[in-house]
């Protein structure tokens, strides 16, 4: 099996994505009940990170440099950082784990664009719309509680980081997918990235010195939090930008780890 050479315009992913959205949302609107529940139910337990946060933090001395009020702010990121995750990204895991166990992958290989494309855009999941209407509400209650003004480039500068973040979990999801083609069963890879997932649900300030760095550049887990929550506090500082560094040529080798595997694929009967 050859490589994929087919290029995908970013318009061409847009459009393909907006279709696979629309299917799935007229599939679910014949079951109305269960859609807004789903919503409603996910609403609910978005507040579950926020409370753990709050029991944290009342019961210790809370996290070097950062008060309570900030660390509001810090959830409130990570619920949207989630939201946008589960909604735009949040089926593409368990598709791929269903993909590779029965083998249909060979069918992401009839479609006219590159199979990782159809497979990156078929991660659409709406019940996720909660968690992004909850991070949403918070964001903006912590914004107006810490008194912080919002100028253009600091805007700027949270949607660059945030599409960062964005982009870090999608390197991780086609390293997944890579691998899960190839091995099948991968529990303890799920194990580990979500793992690695749990350790952007806090400051940086709270590890120690390697893994701090760690967190910061080599494997830059703060760009799905901390560092979107830094730039709103205005505390950003220039080793964000090597972090960015990271995260672009991590997004880059999984690519080339993707095209590698998919040159030794030799469709499920083989």
């Amino acid at each position: 099996m050859q490589p994929e050479d087919d290029v995908i315009t970013f318009i061409d992913y847009i459009n393909i994505y907006i279709i696979q959205c629309k299917i799935k949302l007229l599939r679910a609107m014949e079951f109305r009940f269960n859609f807004i529940m789903g919503i409603f139910l996910s609403l609910i337990f978005s507040c579950a990170a926020p409370l753990f946060q709050f029991l944290i933090y009342s019961k210790t001395n809370g996290y070097p440099g950062w008060n309570f009020d900030q660390m509001i702010l810090f959830q409130a990121v990570l619920l949207l950082w989630s939201g946008i995750i589960g909604t735009f990204l949040g089926n593409l895991r368990p598709l791929i784990t269903v993909v590779a166990k029965f083998g249909l992958f060979d069918r992401f290989l009839l479609f006219p664009y590159p199979s990782i494309s159809v497979l990156i855009t078929s991660g659409f999941g709406y019940n996720s719309f909660g968690t992004l209407i909850a991070g949403l509400l918070a964001l903006i209650y912590s914004i107006i509680k810490l008194n912080i003004i919002l100028h253009w480039y600091s805007i700027l500068l949270f949607l660059v980081f945030l599409s960062l973040g964005i982009l870090f979990y999608l390197a991780l999801m086609i390293l997944y997918s890579a691998v899960t083609i190839k091995l099948i069963f991968v529990d303890r890879l799920f194990m580990i990235i979500d793992s690695l997932v749990s350790f952007g649900s806090f400051p940086a300030e709270i590890f120690p010195k390697i893994i701090k760095m760690g967190y910061l550049i080599f494997f830059p887990i703060a760009v799905w939090v901390y560092y979107p929550a830094q730039v709103l506090l205005g505390r950003i500082n220039y080793i964000a930008i090597y972090g960015a560094i990271m995260v672009v040529l991590f997004f880059i080798l999984t690519l080339f780890i993707w095209n590698k595997q998919l040159k030794k694929y030799t469709s499920a009967g083989g």
